[in-house]
This record gives structure tokens, sequence and C-alpha cells, in this order.
């Protein structure tokens, strides 16, 4: 069977209308909720109790007194001093206690210095050996000895002494010479030197000095 629209529509109606009735029965049917206005009401002062400074119950100190009170330490026993501030490291320091030491400070070296020429004539000392010039040919030694003293080697006088017996020339040359017998070679000296010192050619050893 079917069914038109109008009596579809009266259904539908019908249903709005019953549910309403049945939501207005529920809220009159539940506890009323009483929301009455809040009444202030003057209450007069000789209704509040006063209780004086000195009664006799405890006192509630105020937010004033909090955290003034005077505090109090144990007394200590009797018969024992107690030190005050003024005795504090007056004692004797104890044994185990160690004493800082003294720092000492070193001087600060003292630079000395350098002479234009060397002290007294002495230059170097050496091997010698022989050249075939008329003068003698100086080592790097002797040139090195020139040089700290800030003259030119070239041309300088100077006296040879082997053993107590010496001899004065000129250096006139130069020589690459080497070491020998763990010394160094400061001069190569002329023919006429050698026999002078009663030597024959070779190698000996002698002191240089600047004249």
């Amino acid at each position: 069977m079917r069914v038109s629209r109008g009596v579809q529509r009266w259904v539908a109606i019908a249903l709005i209308i019953l549910i309403g009735v049945v939501y207005v029965v529920l809220v009159n049917l539940a506890p009323a909720q009483s929301h009455q206005p809040i009444v202030w009401v003057a209450v007069p002062q000789s209704d509040f109790t006063t209780f004086p400074a000195s009664s006799s119950g405890p006192q509630v100190p105020h937010f004033g007194q909090i955290g003034v009170q005077p505090t109090t330490s144990p007394a200590a026993p009797s018969g024992t001093p107690v030190p005050s501030l003024a005795t504090f490291g007056t004692g004797p320091v104890p044994s185990d206690v160690a004493s800082p030491k003294a720092t000492r400070t070193r001087p600060a070296p003292t630079v000395k210095p350098r002479t234009a020429h060397p002290p007294g004539r002495y230059l170097t000392a050496g091997w010698a050996t022989m050249t075939d010039t008329a003068c003698a040919a100086a080592g790097a030694g002797v040139r090195l000895a020139f040089k700290h003293a800030g003259l030119a080697w070239r041309g300088q006088p100077v006296r040879v002494w082997y053993g107590k017996q010496h001899a004065d020339t000129t250096l006139c040359d130069w020589c690459a010479c080497g070491d020998r017998h763990g010394g160094p070679t400061v001069l190569d000296l002329p023919p006429w030197m050698w026999a002078s010192f009663g030597k024959d050619p070779g190698v000996i050893w002698i002191r240089v000095e600047r004249l």
C-alpha cells in the first residue's frame, strides 16, 4: 500500500509536536534550582568580640613580628671560656700548618757589552803550516777574530808566538785550512819564519797577537 506525500508530511509534523510536548513535561518534572540573588546584610560592630593585648590566652603574632624575634644560641658549658672575635688569630700556629715559603727572585742576568777590540792583543791559537809566500796567510780563526774586532784582516801586522819565541809578519793572503789533531789551523807561515824558529816546515802550535 502506498502512502501519499500529504500523509507523510502530517505524520512528521505530529512527531515533532509530540517530541516538544515530552520535552516540556520532562523539564517541569525536574527539581527546580533556586537562583536567588545574594543579599549583603550589614552586621553591627557590637557583634564583634575584641581580645585585649594582655589576655592570658595564646597570642598569634602578626606578619610584622614574624622573622624579627631574637635568636638565642645554646649556652656554653660552665667553665668553658667563649672566645671573642678579637682573640682569633692570636694563638700559636699549629705544627701541622705549613707556613708559606718565601719566593726567591732571581736577578736579571747582566749583559756585557761587546767591546770593539778583543781584550789585550791576543787573537787566537791553533796549528800553523807553511806557505810559499813572503807573508802569512790567515786562516778562518784569525779572520773571524779581526771581524769581531771591527777590523779588516788583510794587511794587518801580527805577532806569532812559538813557545817563548816570536816573530812579526803581515797578513797578505788567506787559506782554507782545515782542523789538524783536533784543533784549528790558524796561519800558514812563510819559510823565513820557520827558519827563525829553528823548525823544519811542518805543523806547529802557535799563538797569534795583533800589533
